[in-house]
């Protein structure tokens, strides 16, 4: 048997009680009848026989039918309801106060999450509070608390139901529509590029023609041109499966702040731009997130709901605090990734940790595939270098901020001489600069 609880109406009426015994006078035949020790017994006598039976009277906790009716997601940084609903069993003889209790995490910022009502016998009674997300991610929900009160509100019976329940709280795509003028460009560009006479650089055949003067000597088809007699060329277009990779480190350096967001979730929106322009676009794409370990992986599709099995995948990853293996994710890409892929590379382009683990790594994946590594450049670090300091602080942070541009610079030229195609962009360039940089190579097929 559980405890009662009492209630502070409880505490009230012993108060009350305590200033009658020193109260009520201690002359004549009160002295001789009730004496102080006599007064007080029965004050005592009179609470815990009030506190009995309203302990007794009150309706037990385990038969209220309690049901969670939350979303499956909600978005970061958007308000939505969360509900519950409460009834009664069908014994029941009155109503009955009942108060609530639900644990939220912090992040979640709920309206309430203490709530008391009455509940009517047969009646179903629904409550609700709303959420704000602040941190994207899986909340389960593990118990939920209800407490019932006697008549008298004297004492209360708790008891809490286990009943697991999750919400998913996921990123907002905040460039859906950057994404939608991608694949409108893709589409028209690919218009254009079949009406002219050259089909352009792809790699699938499409066609023999007579030659004209816009057209490259290695185009030449020698065969066909002994057979008709004058020069035919061989016209190709850009392949409508190629296939593409977005690799995101979630390690220690995607940790770091730009404009107050974690470069991780800058990553995040970005891959699922990448997935809406290449599905959109016909071509196929996967997804493969790494620390010192393998920590998602989407297999390669051209299917409409990738990026919802990306977002699936990275919604509840968050940057580990360690050195990201990028030899290990390499070794794993080219063991799944047998077919010449354009892999895009979302990391930070920290000098010392990419010269010392992923420099070994890169002549095993610019072997096979086409590697783009994309980072984010933080635009502070452009102002304070270019800032007139006026104190101490200032000059220094300018000097640091000049060297890390300068070491910035270097490695990216590095990177560069090493066949790697490098993105460094500032937040609001960078979705732009990435869908450019797969079209355009999708254009000029280098796949």
């Amino acid at each position: 048997m559980k405890l009662p609880i009492p209630t502070q109406w409880l505490a009230l009426l012993a108060v009350i009680l305590a200033v009658g015994v020193f109260a009520l006078p201690d002359i004549g035949a009160t002295k001789v009848v009730f004496t102080f020790d006599h007064r007080f017994l029965l004050a005592n006598a009179v609470l815990l026989v009030v506190a009995l039976f309203d302990w007794l009277a009150a309706y037990s906790p385990e038969k209220v039918n309690v049901e969670r009716q939350f979303p499956t997601a909600v978005s970061l940084g958007k308000t939505d309801t969360l509900q519950w609903q409460f009834s009664l069993a069908g014994d029941a003889p009155r109503s009955t106060r009942v108060a609530v209790a639900e644990e939220f995490a912090p992040s979640l910022n709920p309206e309430e999450d203490r709530f008391s009502f009455s509940l009517e016998p047969t009646k179903v009674t629904r409550i609700s509070t709303t959420i704000t997300p602040q941190r994207r991610g899986k909340f389960t929900f593990e118990q939920i608390t209800v407490r019932t009160f006697g008549p008298l509100g004297l004492i209360a019976k708790q008891h809490s139901f286990v009943e697991p329940t999750s919400i998913k709280i996921v990123p907002v795509f905040k460039a859906a529509k950057e994404a939608e003028l991608a694949i409108k460009r893709s589409l028209a560009f690919d218009a254009g590029s079949r009406s002219t006479v050259n089909l352009g650089g792809g790699t699938q055949f499409e066609a023999m023609r007579e030659m004209t003067p816009d057209d490259e000597t290695r185009r030449i088809d020698w065969a066909a041109t002994a057979r008709m007699n004058k020069p035919i060329v061989r016209t190709y277009r850009a392949e409508d499966d190629q296939s593409v990779l977005a690799l995101v480190d979630s390690g220690r350096l995607m940790s770091g702040l730009v404009e107050g967001i974690p470069r991780f979730d800058y990553a995040m929106d970005a891959t699922m731009l990448l997935t809406e322009l290449v599905t959109g676009v016909g071509d196929r794409i996967g997804l493969v997130a790494f620390d010192r370990h393998i920590a998602a992986h989407v297999t390669s599709s051209a299917h409409s709901m990738q990026r919802h099995r990306v977002n699936d995948a990275l919604f509840n990853l968050h940057p580990a605090l360690a050195e990201s293996d990028y030899e290990q994710a390499v070794t794993y890409v080219l063991s799944q990734y047998k077919r010449r892929s354009f892999v895009f590379l979302f990391t930070e382009l920290a000098p010392g940790a990419i010269e010392q683990f992923l420099f070994p790594a890169l002549p095993l994946i610019t072997r096979k595939h086409l590697l783009v590594i994309a980072s984010l450049r933080d635009p502070n670090l452009k102002l304070w270098a270019e800032q007139d300091p006026q104190t101490n602080e200032e000059f220094y942070r300018g000097m640091a901020a000049r060297e890390a541009l300068e070491d910035r610079e270097k490695l990216v030229a590095e990177l560069r001489s090493r066949a790697v195609i490098v993105l460094d962009e500032e937040p609001q360039n960078f979705n732009r600069a990435l869908s450019d940089t797969y079209l355009r190579a999708k254009s000029s097929g280098r796949l």
